[in-house]
């Protein structure tokens, strides 16, 4: 009876990190494994979170806007680093060379590599002051 309740939690846990490995804000260089990284945060509404995506191949963005999961429909990389602001009271675009997107104040940010080629794709993230329009 012990036995089979130890193997379940070990089954339980491991099955529960198996699709994605997960991360808070703040970090630095991170890396990112094939199945992707999710990125929890709590801006408070105060801060905005910035993201450098290093080494990356065709890599894609997925946030949560009003609870819901949001697919970007943004894809970069060529094995170069990017960067992206994500604000809960900003717009959508920050400047012409940089992303800037929509989220809620406190939620979650997944990053994915196609891992096109063996490499390794790595991300950092803090938070900046927010400034308000």
């Amino acid at each position: 009876m012990k036995k089979t309740s130890v193997t379940l939690l070990l089954s339980t846990l491991l099955v529960s990190n198996v699709f994605a490995a997960n991360v808070n804000v703040p970090f630095i260089h991170k890396a990112v494994p094939a199945e992707g990284l999710t990125i929890y945060y709590d801006t408070n509404g105060t801060e905005k979170v910035v993201c450098i995506a290093d080494n990356f191949y065709k890599g894609y963005v997925v946030v949560t806007e009003n609870g819901v999961e949001k697919d970007t429909g943004i894809a970069f990389g060529n094995y170069d680093g990017s960067e992206f602001y994500f604000t809960s009271v900003g717009n959508d675009k920050l400047l012409s060379s940089l992303d800037q997107f929509h989220v809620d104040k406190k939620g979650y940010i997944k990053l994915k590599d196609t891992n096109y080629k063996p490499h390794e794709a790595y991300t950092s993230c803090f938070y900046v002051p927010e400034t308000m329009k």
